[in-house]
């Protein structure tokens, strides 16, 4: 099973092959949101931009950037650089190493 550690931090969490990694982080107990943001945002559509998260180590073991990831007139402009991923659009296939921006 694949484990996603948290820079800053000796907690990590097991998830399904090809799990999604919003959900997964929430049923945690890790929100990928902060603030308002968790809230109001738009529940994984990938629309918003809240959940993103920044890959440290394992950014190959993540299914590719979606079409929503990759739109130019992106409303969330922290996507796009390199590592910064929206969780809800992103799958975990092994291993990796995040900062959530929540925290």
């Amino acid at each position: 099973m694949p484990t996603i550690r948290f820079e800053g931090s000796d907690q990590s969490i097991e998830v399904g092959k090809g799990a999604n990694l919003r959900r997964s982080l929430l049923f945690h107990g890790r929100s990928p949101h902060k603030g308002f943001e968790q809230v109001v945002n738009c529940r994984g559509l990938g629309a918003c931009g809240t959940c993103w998260v920044e890959v440290l180590e394992g950014e190959e073991n993540l299914s590719p950037p979606t079409k929503m990831e990759q739109l130019p007139t992106s409303p969330f402009k922290k996507i796009g650089v390199k590592g910064r991923r929206l969780s809800c659009q992103t799958r975990v296939y092994g291993d990796c190493l995040i900062r959530l921006h929540s925290e």
